[in-house]
């Protein structure tokens, strides 16, 4: 009896748990108001009742959504039904229907103007258990639909799922060729490539793989690969060989992409060819990233792909894209870190590039740079529900050609300080129903939107759209600068809504004769603009249209100039104020002259919408705060007053004084003769000058006074010489002789002791001139177009100089000005003379300046054996030579830098120092220890000084090599500034550099500078690995090329350093230089990881070779907690680097001195190092 009892028992347990595991919904039905049903917008109930006879719901306001969700107990694959609701022409006839379903979407139609209501199949589709699957109506009209209708949606098993198993593909580089792959290959190589997308799709990869694609290769399908990458390592495809790119053609495959990604991360997609033509209309994309339920989806980039001829579906914006970034689910699923970069979209219906969040989740690190959009049916390129995202350097040409809906060419939604700048924008196309059209467009709810530096042209619907919709949304903070709008139509600027708080300011705004536009056209929508200012513009208006502002809630017009169409007038109903206006021709250089496709790196882009020099929009603006710095140009902000418009124009430097009187001669008692100065170039900005007279010798002088109008008054007999100096900074002088006879009763000159007001007293701080006599200088006639100028220095004089600047308080600098702008300027010194006076003088520094720049020679410099030993012969002569380089120098150079992909800035220069006896000429090309300052003049601003630096010719190797370089932009001219310690041809180079593993990296700035200037490299040409260690040989390598320093004539000093080592040149000067020491037995161990004291070690050796003296401080403790774990031999040197900012700790409290250093802290102390040294800005 037992037994059967404990029988029966175990069979109930066995039905009961069947029972549970059979129990669940088999079919489940979810209606308005029921758990699982949710609405987004405004949605009310219906006189039309549903499946259950209840009210139904509908909507006509708004973007809104309606989602049915069901909560699936046991994953299988269920058939979708929704409830129709027919209701005649009043419902839509293209209800946007979305099923999110277990590995993918579908986008479908239903008609509901006709049939009758009831339950309709939507298909079968597989759901996973849980909520991630859910079934969504999109409520944007089309046609002549007046409501969208929702109810119920239901959800009926049908099989359980056929799970298949994770095919992992090993970690690697897969090669896949159309043409001579076979699937059968392992795809490991190029000679075992596979060759079907269908094989590449059956593989899940890991973190760090490579996809490459065979160039010529074309096939029919779909790439859909799975797996995620991770940061750091992500999953790459690319394309392998020469030729064509890849082409995968979708074939018109409909809700989904030619290139699919579907709740992945870390992945980069390059250098493919898409495109999914059809005959019909429907869903397409070419590439499609997708999040449905999945968080954060990490680092997605897609560049250098070529997408065309994508037939979607014009009637929603979502229904045809060619990039295409899209949360399908209403979670909280987001992206972070996008680059859409150098990719074409072509032929599209219906948009080109689109990021879109249906959720109030943004995605962050949004960057969409330097694409081509064309031929788009609807919109171009457009960046919703995103946090700060980056659009630039895109061009959108021919976009809203088919829609015939609200479209743009470039435009922001839901976002939050996003910035719109760079982009070019023409030819959208203006159809019937389209009331955008507009080239740019910040849209519905947007705060602090920046639109700046962009080129807007020929588009039909103007030049940019700001609009909100009233309550259900908002537009606040707009700022709309430094822009160029060229005969844009319709309205150039269309302002529709209650947006708040809109900035438009210093824009330039064209519209020629045949131009039917208004320049302004507001209009209430849902509300109406309220706080919006225009300041500094210039609406340049010689067409027909106008201003059409109607009721506005404080509009202020301020200092704008208005030419052609009049001013809008002040209004009080319209609450429209009206100041300062300046009706006259702002006189820009060739306003209409704008072309397409314009190059934004370019110094003359758009030149004809610069000021001319006599404009009178030059210094007429209003000052604005924040205003980002420059203008459309690049030109920095202000250079003076603010100008009015894009351009800021730059200040033109005074370049040669003549001085023009009746004569030369004052031969009567007290008389005067009146000077002026001929200041060129005629459009310098700045044609003041101050007045002086001295000595023809420079000295002081009693002879003459002159007064600021340039009146000379002669006082007593004898020659003076007069000076006319520019205030613009660039210190042009204009010197000339006269004679002055008839002041003296003896008849005897008085050379006159007292300088008077205009003397030339020389202020202390500055250098101490040494004025030439003209008996000093020789002008050689001109050779092969080059003119020369030598100066010869008198020895007496220049003794009589160097011992009078002892005597003084002034800088120990003695200046002597070459005159003339000559291609070949040398200067001829007296060794001895210098050499006898070398202790008196050693801090003395001689300054030998000339249009091309400046030479510094410190007289510390006649220590080196090769000077002290000729300083003893008779006669000998030191010469500087600053030459400008040869045609020849220039072809040689631009082999060079044409080589490494550099472009080259201004006048090469070539710096010699030679020791001339009677019998030959030495030049002394490496100077030791002695570092010269020399500056090179380059005669324009150099907008991006973090990608510049000076580079020099090893004439022996003929070799490219860094020289550390400081840039200063002074009257539209940029000097370079040179510490180095050798003498040759110098140039300057332009060397942009980016690694793609230092985005929103801490050291990205200061690594992407120095791998700029030439200082560091990265692991590959694309990345820089910043959390690699570093070796004390790479830093010993860094220092060297930090510092410039030569690598010739240095000899193996360390028994670990082979000769035949990469590093062997590099450690061997640093250890010449006194930059490292071994560790003991003649070693170096190169190959070590070098720890974070050591590192601070070479630096502050570094540090003091160049400042010529240790900066050993007194400090003896440092701030940090371990400071006991800091080896004897470098505590100081840490304090030092602590004390001066080249270093910090690790964290707050310790400074972690036993850690090896990474290769981002590496560049990080080099680039403070070379700071601090004044030897490189960024």
């Amino acid at each position: 009896m037992l037994k059967k009892i404990v029988f029966q028992l175990m069979m109930c347990t066995v039905l009961l748990f069947t029972f549970a595991m059979v129990s669940f919904a088999a079919e489940i039905v979810i209606d308005n108001g029921d758990p699982g049903y949710s609405e987004t917008g405004t949605w009310v109930n219906s006189n039309v009742s549903g499946y259950k006879g209840t009210p139904t719901r509908y909507s006509n306001v708004g973007e809104r959504t309606v989602k049915w969700t069901p909560t699936i107990t046991e994953a299988g694959e269920y058939e979708v039904f929704i409830f129709k609701i027919a209701n005649s022409t009043a419902s839509d006839k293209d209800v946007d229907i979305e099923i999110v379903y277990e590995g993918g979407t579908i986008s479908t139609e239903q008609d509901w103007t006709t049939g009758s209501s009831g339950w309709v199949s939507l298909g079968k589709y597989p759901f996973a258990a849980g909520t991630s699957g859910y079934v969504m109506i999109n409520g944007e009209l089309s046609g002549t639909a007046t409501y969208t209708r929702a109810d119920a949606v239901k959800f009926v098993y049908d099989t359980p799922p056929i799970l298949e198993p994770i095919n992992y593909a090993p970690v690697g580089v897969y090669y896949v060729d159309s043409i001579d792959g076979n699937d059968s290959n392992n795809g490991t190589n190029e000679s075992s490539a596979w060759k079907t997308l269908d094989k590449v799709n059956s593989f899940t990869y890991q973190p760090g793989s490579k996809i490459l694609l065979k160039s010529g290769s074309y096939w029919i399908g779909q790439l859909k690969p799975k797996g995620s990458g991770s940061d750091g390592n992500p999953i790459i495809i690319d394309i392998y060989g020469s030729g064509n790119k890849p082409i995968i053609d979708g074939n018109g495959i409909t809700n989904t992409g030619v290139v699919h990604l579907y709740n992945q991360q870390y992945w980069e997609i390059n250098n493919l060819e898409i495109m999914n033509d059809a005959l019909d209309v429907a869903t397409r994309f070419g590439i499609y990233i997708e999040l449905s339920d999945y968080g954060t989806a990490n680092h997605i980039y897609v560049k250098d792909c070529y997408v065309h001829n994508i037939k979607g579906d014009n009637s929603h914006p979502h229904k045809g894209v060619g990039i295409f970034y899209f949360v399908s689910s209403t979670d909280t699923s987001k992206f972070n870190d996008i680059l859409i970069e150098n990719n074409t979209i072509k032929t599209v219906d219906r948009s080109g590039i689109i990021l879109r969040n249906p959720n109030d989740t943004f995605s962050t690190g949004v960057v969409i740079r330097n694409n081509f959009v064309e031929d788009i049916g609807g919109d171009g390129i457009v960046a919703k529900t995103s946090k700060a995202p980056l659009m630039e350097y895109n061009i959108a040409k021919d976009t809203s050609a088919r829609a015939n809906s609200a479209n743009a060419a470039i435009w922001t939604w839901y976002t939050d300080d996003a910035i719109v700048q760079y982009n070019e924008s023409y030819n959208t196309v203006r159809l019937p129903n389209n009331l955008d059209a507009n080239g740019f467009d910040s849209d519905f709810n947007n705060n602090r939107s920046i639109f700046q530096y962009n080129y807007s042209h020929d588009n039909g619907g103007g030049f940019i759209l700001i609009i909100d919709s009233g309550a259900a949304s908002f537009n606040d903070g707009t700022i709309i600068r430094y822009n160029i709008s060229q005969n844009d139509k319709e309205k150039v600027i269309n302002l529709l809504g209650d947006i708040t708080n809109t900035q438009f300011y210093n824009n330039t705004f064209y519209l020629d004769s045949t131009s039917t536009a208004k320049m302004i056209e507001v209009r209430n929508f849902f509300g109406i603009p309220k706080t919006t200012s225009f300041y500094n513009n210039i609406f340049y208006n010689l067409g027909s249209g106008g201003f059409d502002l109607r009721k506005v809630e404080s509009f202020l017009f301020d200092t704008n100039i208005f030419y052609g169409a009049a001013a809008p007038v002040s209004t009080v109903d319209a609450d429209v104020a009206v100041v300062h206006s300046i009706a006259v021709d702002p006189k820009l250089v060739a306003p209409g002259s704008g072309g397409a496709n314009i190059d934004f790196n370019a110094p003359t882009r758009l030149s004809g919408y610069m000021l001319q020099s006599d404009s009178p929009a030059i210094n007429a603006g209003l000052v604005i705060e924040n205003n980002g710095g420059k203008d459309f140009w690049g030109n920095p902000l202000y250079q003076g007053k603010p100008d009015i418009g894009a351009y800021e124009a730059t200040i033109v430097p005074v370049q040669t004084i003549d001085l023009i009187g009746a004569s030369t001669l004052i031969d009567t008692k007290g008389g005067s003769l009146q000077l002026h100065a001929e200041v060129l170039p005629a459009n310098a900005s700045n044609k003041d000058v101050t007045w002086s007279v001295y000595e023809v010798d420079g000295t002081a002088t009693g002879k003459a006074t002159i007064d600021v109008n340039g009146l000379l008054t002669a006082l007593k007999d004898g020659k003076v010489k007069v000076v006319a100096t520019a205030t613009d900074g660039s210190a042009v002088m204009g010197t000339k002789a006269f004679t002055i006879t008839g002041q003296n009763e003896t008849g005897n000159p008085d050379p006159g002791t007292n300088p008077g007001a205009n003397s030339g007293t020389v202020v202390n701080d500055k250098p101490s001139q040494y004025v030439l006599n003209e008996n000093e200088i020789r002008i050689d006639p001109a050779q092969n177009g080059q003119t020369a100028v030598t100066v010869v220095i008198n020895e007496k004089r220049l003794v009589q100089q160097l011992e009078d600047l002892q005597k003084t308080e002034h800088k120990p600098i003695l200046q002597i000005v070459l005159p003339g702008k000559h291609s070949l300027n040398a200067i001829e010194l007296p060794l001895s003379a210098l050499y006898n006076r070398k202790e008196e003088n050693k801090e003395t520094v001689l300054r030998i300046q000339s249009h091309l720049g400046s030479y510094d020679l410190p007289l510390s410099i006649l220590s080196l054996d090769g000077i002290e030993s000729a300083a003893r012969l008779d006669g000998v002569k030191l010469i500087i030579r600053m030459n400008r380089g040869t045609t020849k120098d220039g072809e040689q150079f631009g082999e060079f830098i044409t080589e490494r992909g550099l472009n080259r800035i201004g006048d090469l220069i070539d710096y010699k120092l030679i020791i001339k006896t009677k019998d030959k000429e030495e030049e002394l090309r490496s100077l030791g220890r002695i570092f010269v300052k020399r500056v090179m003049n380059i005669d324009h601003v150099i907008q991006d000084t973090s990608s510049a630096t000076a580079v020099v010719i090893n004439p022996n190797t003929g070799v490219l090599e860094f020289v550390p370089s400081l840039f200063k932009v002074k009257n539209g001219m940029t000097e370079v500034t040179i510490v180095h310690n050798t003498n040759s041809l110098y140039g300057v180079v332009q060397n942009k550099i980016t690694f793609e593993d230092m985005i929103g990296h801490w050291a990205k700035k200061e690594v992407e500078a120095l791998a700029s200037k030439m200082i560091i490299k990265g692991t590959t040409d694309r990345t820089f690995t910043p959390n690699n260690k570093v070796t004390r040989a790479q830093f010993a390598a860094l220092i060297v090329r930090g510092l410039g320093l030569s690598t010739e004539n240095v000899t193996n000093v360390f028994t670990d350093v082979s000769a035949a080592s990469w590093y062997a040149l590099e450690v061997n000067t640093a250890a010449k230089f006194g930059l490292v020491q071994g560790v003991g037995n003649g070693t170096f161990n190169p190959e070590q990881l070098i720890t974070r004291e050591q590192m601070v070690v070479m630096i502050m050796n570094a540090v003091s070779l160049i400042q010529g003296t240790s900066m050993m401080g007194n400090t003896t403790n440092n701030p940090f907690a371990d400071q006991e774990q800091v080896s004897s031999y470098a505590h100081q040197a840490v304090v030092d680097a602590v004390n001066n900012g080249l270093i910090t700790g690790k964290t707050a409290t310790t400074f972690a001195p036993q850690d090896a250093a990474t290769r981002a802290q590496a560049a990080v102390i080099i680039n403070r190092a070379l700071q601090y040294l004044n030897l490189i800005n960024l």
